[in-house]
């Protein structure tokens, strides 16, 4: 479902980006998993909402 929801916005013209990470799901467990997560989602905020 994710995959399709990413597929169908970059069609549209969007950005859109899909962070998986092996052994975890829908919710990130590990600390490792959490970390990265947080920093990623941290560069994107700074890529495309920091003026």
């Amino acid at each position: 479902m994710t995959e399709q929801l990413v597929r169908a916005a970059r069609e549209r013209g969007l950005e859109a980006a899909l962070l998986t990470l092996r052994n975890e799901r829908h919710d990130f467990l590990r600390a490792d998993g959490r970390k990265f997560f947080r920093r990623a989602a941290a560069d994107w905020v700074e890529c495309h909402l920091a003026e």
